[in-house]
C-alpha cells in the first residue's frame, strides 16, 4: 500500500475519479448492469402496453425517443447526477460507438441528432422491438431473451470499456 499522504493528495486532486461515487458511477459493473437492465425493462414495458392496447404506437415512439435521450445523457456525462469514467465515456466511447454501430447509424442519423450515445440506446431499443416482432407472445419470452442476450452483453461490455465488436443482426 502506498503512502497515505500521497493517496490523500491524489484524492484531493481528483486522480481517483469515481471513488465513493456509489450507485451512479459508470465504472462499476453492477451500476452498468442495472442501467442497461432498467432501460431494457422500460422499453419492454412499453412494448407490452402497446400489444395490450394501453399505449398507442405513436405514444410509445415518443417515449422511446425521450428515453434514448435521457439514457444517452447519462453515459455521455451530460447528466451531472451520474459519474462517468473521464476520458472513456466522454471521449473514447464516441468513436467506438461510431465504428461498431456504423451500419445502423445511417438508418437513424436523421433522428439521433448525430449523437453516438443516443444511437446506442436507439439501437438497443430497436433490437428489443425486433425481438417482439419475431416472438410476440408471452410464452415465447425465452426466445426473446436468448435473442437479446449477446446484444445486452455487448452493451454492458462497451459501457465498461471491455473490447468486443458488435455482431450484425441476422
Amino acid at each position: 500500500m502506498g503512502d497515505p499522504r500521497v493517496v490523500e493528495a491524489q484524492l484531493r486532486e481528483g486522480q481517483f475519479v469515481g471513488v465513493g461515487a456509489g450507485d451512479r458511477y459508470l465504472g462499476d459493473p453492477d451500476v452498468v448492469n442495472r442501467l442497461i437492465a432498467s432501460y431494457c425493462t422500460e422499453v419492454d414495458t412499453d412494448l407490452r402496453r402497446v400489444l395490450r392496447g394501453e399505449l398507442s404506437p405513436r405514444e410509445s415512439e415518443a417515449r422511446y425517443m425521450e428515453r434514448a435521450k435521457r439514457y444517452a445523457d447519462i453515459i455521455a456525462g451530460r447528466n451531472k447526477d451520474w459519474q462517468i469514467v473521464r476520458g472513456y465515456h466522454n471521449v473514447t466511447l464516441d468513436g467506438k460507438l461510431r465504428a461498431d454501430l456504423r451500419d445502423y447509424w445511417a438508418k437513424i442519423d436523421h433522428i439521433s441528432g448525430n449523437d453516438p450515445h443516443r444511437v446506442f440506446f436507439l439501437w438497443l431499443g430497436a433490437l428489443i422491438a425486433d425481438a417482439y416482432k419475431r416472438w410476440p407472445t408471452d410464452d415465447m419470452q425465452h426466445m426473446r431473451t436468448e435473442f437479446l442476450r449477446p446484444f445486452i452483453r455487448y452493451a454492458v461490455k462497451v459501457l465498461l470499456g471491455i473490447e468486443e465488436r458488435a455482431k450484425p443482426v441476422e
